[in-house]
């Protein structure tokens, strides 16, 4: 398969496609899907610093063990290599598996809001929860409420 090389990292020409395709439909959608090159998620971490997502977009194999290994450690859970597979919480395509469990996601999905920040319901007592574990989250969060 051809292939197109950015920087040091090459690219499959249909990979390619599909990723600018579905960020173009986002930017044609006025979606804040990406704001200013991030992705941001529905509970405001960008998605597009996040191990599996980066993992993911460079199909390395040794960056899915290393982030498994990282997260399994971190969350005392057993998170196997395959599971860190992830296009970003809002996309149709491939999602980490807590991504379809997240209850902020399973909230806002919904209700058609682009993240938290935006909810009628802002900060509810599951972000407040979050956003103790993810203080990040929450600056974000405030930072697009004063847009």
């Amino acid at each position: 398969r051809r292939g197109i090389k950015i920087s040091s990292k090459k690219i499959l020409t249909s990979d390619y496609c599909i990723l600018y395709s579905r960020y173009l439909a986002a930017l044609l959608r006025g979606s804040s899907l990406f704001k200013g090159g991030k992705m941001i998620a529905y509970c405001g971490l960008n998605c597009s610093k996040c191990d599996a997502y980066l993992a993911t977009q460079e199909n390395s194999d040794s960056e899915r063990d290393a982030t498994a290994q990282k997260w399994s450690e971190l969350y005392r859970a057993e998170i196997m290599p395959e599971q860190i597979n992830c296009d970003g919480c809002k996309s149709d395509g491939r999602r980490f598996f807590h991504c379809n469990m997240c209850e902020i996601r399973r909230c806002c999905v919904p209700k058609r809001i682009d993240n938290c920040a935006v909810c009628e319901d802002y900060v509810c007592y599951i972000l407040a929860g979050f956003i103790k574990l993810a203080p990040e989250a929450g600056v974000a969060l405030e930072k697009l409420r004063s847009r």
